[in-house]
């Protein structure tokens, strides 16, 4: 939620850099993933109510590309309605070059 994470500004700065950083969080239950420098931020989405779902993160780093592929799951009915959901179900990301880009994104 804005405002939630008092020291946000402070954690951005020790984050920022030339090396790639991958921020996994949850709480908000809305599956999201934004890109921004050299952090990707994947948001997952809830267990215990709608999406209904896991997420299945795997990262492999090589030496001039680092690649996170994220693979949802849904474990329940789908949402009746609008869900919190504002990325795709299977998304690759890229770290090349000093930055990230979407490799590659299924609905």
């Amino acid at each position: 939620y804005a405002g939630d994470l008092t020291n946000r500004h402070a954690l951005h700065e020790r984050l920022l850099g030339a090396r790639p950083v991958v921020v996994l969080c949850g709480h908000i239950h809305a599956r999201d993933s934004h890109a921004g420098a050299n952090v990707l931020q994947l948001s997952a989405g809830a267990l215990v109510e709608a999406p209904y779902e896991v997420a299945i993160v795997d990262v492999v780093a090589a030496r001039a590309e680092v690649r996170v592929r994220r693979r949802v799951h849904a474990l329940g009915p789908p949402a009746a309605g609008p869900g919190p959901v504002l990325a795709p179900a299977d998304e690759t990301w890229a770290y090349v070059a000093g930055g990230w880009r979407v490799v590659e994104r299924t609905p």
